[in-house]
C-alpha cells in the first residue's frame, strides 16, 4: 500500500528514470563515481518503504512512486522521507515497460544521487521535485536486501567507499565484503555448460559442482545484470528444472548478461571460474516469467509507425528513420509499415509513434522506448500482449546524421534509432561491447545490425505467430519471395513485380541491365536481383545460358543500349547489307537496307511498344540473329 505523507512536514522529491542509451565516458571507476557524486546536488542513503503505480492525469503514461525513508544525508539537504518516481509500471492489466528503467522493491536500501528539478512533471504527485543525476545510473543498492523478490547485488563496495571519501561522511550501512562471504562457502562450482547461451528464451544452463544440497530450499543462482553488469541479480521466479547436490539446471532468465555466475547456499555465494556468453536477450516479465507477444495491431499484419511532425520536418532524420524501419523489415520480415505523420507523442493512444522530445534531465541520454502491453490468459497462463510502442529521441542538438559519424563528437542517429526499434521487436540489452543492443553508447560510436540481433527478432516473431487469442489478430510476418527467372533461349525474364531490377552474370553486375527482361550475350550463369518496396533485395537462383551463335564469322556484333527506349546502335565488322526486325510473334515489322561500307548503324525505334524483339543481320556470306528489349 502506498504511504501518504504530510506535505507540510515532508517535501516530496520526484525522481524520474527513463530507458536510455547512456554514456558516462570511458574514465576509470573512481573517476566515474567521483564525477557522479560531485554532479549531484543531493546524495542520500535510504530505504524503500512503500510503492504505488498510477496513470498520469491524461491517462497516457504510467508512473511508479517509491517512498524512500532517508536515514542519512551524505550531501546537500533532503527531508526525512522522499518519493522517487519512475516512468513505467503496472496498473490493473496494463504494463508500460520502459527499458531499462529502475524497478525497485519495498525493503531495498541503497544510495540515491539526485538534483533539484524546477519544472513541473506531469504526474499525480506534487511537491519538491528532483531528478536522478545520471538517470538509472544514480541508484546504488546495498548487497544484503534479503526481503525482496528480486535482489540486485553489487559485486564490490567501491562506490560506497568512494561516496564516503568524497562526502566526508560515513554510511550507516555495515558491509560484509563478498570475498569474505564467499570464503565461508562450502559449495563448489566446477563447470558450466553450455557456456554460449541466450536469455529469456528456452535455453537451459547446467551448473555442475558439489555442496549445492539435495533440495533447493532458499538457495539460488545469480547472474550478471545486462543493464548494469557491475550488479548481479536473482529472482524467486527463476524456472529451475533440476536441483541436486551436484547439478543445477534452469532456464536462462531475461536480463541475464555475459560473465560469471554465482550459486548461493545458506546465504553464502560461490562464484564460477568460468564465464557465460549471452548472445541476445528476449523481453518477458522478469517478475513472473510471463511471455510477451507481438500481434497484428494495424490489421495489415503487424504495426504501423507514425512519425511526429517535429521529426518528419527534418529530412535527414526522417530518411534515417525510414531506412532503419526498412532495414529491420528486410532483415527479419517484421510486418511494419510507416503511416502518415501525427502530432501525438509518447503515451498510450493506440498509435506507435517516433518523435523528438525531452527524454530525461540526465546528461547523455539520447532515446527511450515505452512498450504498452495488456495482460490476458492464454491456455491457462498469463501472457502480455504488445499493443503499442512509442519511441522518443532526444531533442538536444547532439546528433550526427551523416553516414560517417565514427570518431565525431556527436551521437550516431542511425545507431540509436536501430537500437530503439529493436526494443519494439522485444530485444533487450546485452553487455557485449560493439553489439547493437549494448546498454550504453558513446559519442562517435557506430553499431550495426548483427546476426544475433536478427536471430532474437526472428525468435520473437516465430513465437508470436503461434499466439491464438480471440481478442487479437495474430501477427503475420512478411513472406518475401525471390524472383523466378524464366529462360527462352537467350532471353531471360521474370513475372515477379519489384520496384527495380538488376541482372548479374558470372562477371558480376551487368551495367544497364535493369529491366525485368534481359537478353544474354554470352554463355554463363545469370541471376536477377529484385528490390521490393521496402528496399529489400531478393535474389533468384542462377540460370545457365548457352550462346551458340555469339559472333559472326568475321567479327562480333554489338547491340546497345539493350534494353533500349529510343535508339538502338548496332556495330559490326561484317559487311552486312540488310537488317530485318521481328516482334515477339515472329512478325516482320521493319526492313532496312544497310551500306556494306559502314560498321555502325543507328535505328530509331522509339515508336515500338515495350517487348522483346529480334533483328536479322544479313550479308552475302552469313546471317546473324540478335535480340533486344524495348521498355
Amino acid at each position: 500500500m502506498y504511504m501518504k505523507f504530510n506535505l507540510w512536514k515532508y517535501c516530496l522529491s520526484f525522481l524520474t528514470l527513463f530507458i536510455s542509451l547512456v554514456s558516462v565516458g570511458q574514465n576509470n571507476e573512481v573517476q566515474n563515481y567521483t564525477e557522479l557524486i560531485q554532479s549531484a546536488e543531493c546524495v542520500v542513503e535510504g530505504k524503500i518503504v512503500a510503492s504505488e503505480s498510477y496513470w498520469d492525469r491524461q491517462h497516457r503514461n504510467i508512473y511508479t512512486s517509491y517512498s524512500i525513508e532517508v536515514g542519512n544525508i551524505l550531501k546537500g539537504s533532503a527531508e526525512e522521507q522522499i518519493t522517487v518516481t519512475v516512468k513505467g509500471g503496472k496498473v490493473d492489466q496494463t504494463w508500460q515497460l520502459v527499458v531499462p528503467s529502475v524497478e525497485l522493491q519495498v525493503g531495498e536500501a541503497g544510495v540515491f544521487l539526485v538534483n533539484k528539478e524546477t519544472e513541473d512533471i506531469n504526474s499525480l504527485r506534487s511537491g519538491c521535485n528532483y531528478t536522478l543525476t545520471y538517470g538509472d545510473k544514480s541508484v546504488f543498492l546495498f548487497s544484503d536486501n534479503h526481503s525482496t523478490p528480486e535482489r540486485i547485488e553489487q559485486n564490490t563496495d567501491s562506490f560506497f567507499k568512494i561516496v564516503e571519501t568524497v562526502s566526508g561522511k560515513l554510511l550507516h550501512h555495515t558491509f560484509v565484503p563478498d570475498n569474505l562471504k564467499s570464503a565461508e562457502a562450502t559449495q563448489v562450482v566446477d563447470s558450466i555448460y553450455p557456456r554460449v547461451l541466450t536469455a529469456g528464451t528456452d535455453d537451459i544452463i547446467s551448473i555442475a559442482g558439489s555442496g549445492f544440497g539435495n533440495e533447493q530450499n532458499s538457495s539460488k543462482v545469480w547472474f550478471k545484470l545486462s543493464d548494469r553488469p557491475e550488479y548481479i541479480f536473482s529472482n524467486d521466479v527463476f524456472k529451475y528444472i533440476t536441483w541436486t547436490d551436484t547439478l543445477i539446471q534452469l532456464y536462462v532468465p531475461y536480463k541475464a548478461a555475459s560473465g560469471t555466475i554465482a550459486v548461493e547456499v545458506n546465504n553464502k555465494k560461490m562464484y564460477s571460474s568460468q564465464s557465460i556468453t549471452i548472445r541476445y536477450a528476449c523481453t518477458n516479465d522478469a517478475r513472473t516469467n510471463d511471455p510477451v507477444y507481438m500481434i497484428n495491431a494495424n490489421g495489415l499484419g503487424g504495426y504501423s509507425w507514425r512519425m511526429n511532425s517535429n521529426l518528419s520536418t527534418y529530412s535527414q532524420a526522417k530518411d534515417i528513420v525510414t531506412q532503419s524501419v526498412n532495414d529491420w523489415i528486410c532483415a527479419t520480415s517484421v510486418p511494419w509499415r510507416i503511416g502518415g505523420d501525427v502530432k501525438s507523442v509518447e503515451g498510450k493512444d493506440g498509435e506507435s509513434t517516433i518523435s523528438f522530445g525531452p527524454v530525461t534531465n540526465s546528461i547523455d541520454v539520447m532515446g527511450l522506448a515505452s512498450l504498452f502491453m495488456s495482460n490476458h490468459p492464454v491456455d491457462g497462463n498469463d501472457v502480455w500482449i504488445l499493443e503499442e510502442v512509442d519511441i522518443t529521441l532526444s531533442d538536444a542538438n547532439d546528433w550526427c546524421f551523416t553516414g560517417d559519424c565514427s570518431g565525431s563528437d556527436k551521437y550516431d542517429f542511425k545507431t540509436v534509432v536501430m537500437h530503439q526499434l529493436a526494443h519494439a521487436l522485444l530485444i533487450d540489452h546485452v553487455n557485449t561491447p560493439g553489439d547493437l543492443m549494448y546498454y550504453s553508447l558513446g559519442k562517435g560510436e557506430i553499431r550495426d545490425l548483427g546476426l544475433d540481433n536478427i536471430e532474437c527478432a526472428e525468435y520473437n516473431l516465430n513465437k508470436s505467430a503461434e499466439l491464438n487469442h480471440p481478442d487479437y489478430m495474430t501477427i503475420n510476418p512478411y513472406q518475401f519471395e525471390p524472383p523466378v527467372v524464366n529462360r527462352n533461349e537467350d532471353t531471360l525474364s521474370t513475372s515477379y513485380v519489384f520496384n527495380s531490377y538488376q541482372w548479374y552474370d558470372t562477371d558480376g553486375l551487368i551495367p544497364g541491365a535493369t529491366e525485368s527482361v534481359y537478353v544474354a550475350t554470352k554463355t554463363g550463369e545469370y541471376y536477377l536481383e529484385g528490390i521490393n518496396e521496402f528496399g529489400c533485395a531478393q535474389v533468384s537462383e542462377a540460370v545457365e545460358v548457352f550462346i551458340t551463335n555469339n559472333h559472326s564469322t568475321t567479327g562480333e556484333v554489338l547491340l546497345y543500349p539493350n534494353p533500349m527506349k529510343e535508339e538502338l546502335h548496332i556495330e559490326y565488322a561484317t559487311p552486312f547489307t540488310e537488317a530485318i526486325f521481328f516482334n515477339t510473334l515472329g512478325q516482320k515489322i521493319l526492313r532496312v537496307q544497310l551500306d556494306p561500307e559502314n560498321t555502325k548503324t543507328t535505328f530509331h525505334l522509339g515508336n515500338l511498344p515495350a517487348g522483346v524483339y529480334s533483328v536479322w543481320l544479313i550479308s552475302n556470306e552469313e546471317k546473324v540473329r540478335r535480340k533486344f528489349v524495348v521498355y
